[in-house]
């Protein structure tokens, strides 16, 4: 994963699946400037981003059904906000989430094709490229977007 400072991290991820749907996401960070233990974020949302701005790590995740939506309360705009505080991740509102780390960087399709173990950053990046062309909203956060529920 290419963070927008430049640096390239691994982030491992761990999705539960049910009827083709993710229900529950993990992602587990290693930042050492930010903590020295590894950070692990568990939700039920498809993680868009994960980026560091300021020396603030965040995770933004879209809920990916309806069930996730009322959930998550509804937000608008959908997208649902994290950024590490005190030793964990904290649900913050999407305008506290710097402009800067609007692009998402995780696959879109949130699953690597083939059952690949590794994805390297020229390969996500081809995925990006040659896929279905994809929403806006899904390339890069929208803060006018809004929830179709």
């Amino acid at each position: 994963m290419k963070l927008s400072d430049g640096r390239i991290i691994v982030v491992h991820q761990k999705k539960r699946m049910q009827g083709g749907v993710v229900r529950e996401a993990w992602l587990t960070i290693d930042l050492p400037d930010i903590s020295s233990k590894s950070m692990t974020w568990h939700e039920n949302l498809s993680p868009l981003v994960v980026n560091v701005s300021n020396g603030k790590l965040y995770v933004i995740g879209d809920p990916p059904t309806k069930r996730e939506m009322r959930m998550y309360g509804i937000p608008s705009p959908y997208y649902v906000c994290f950024a590490w505080v005190d030793g964990a991740f904290k649900r913050i509102p999407f305008e506290d989430v710097p402009s800067s780390i609007y692009l998402t960087n995780m696959l879109i399709e949130g699953f690597p094709p083939n059952n690949e173990s590794f994805v390297t950053i020229a390969f996500k990046n081809q995925l990006r490229g040659n896929s279905p062309p994809y929403p806006d909203d899904v390339l890069r956060l929208d803060p006018n977007v809004r929830s179709f529920y």
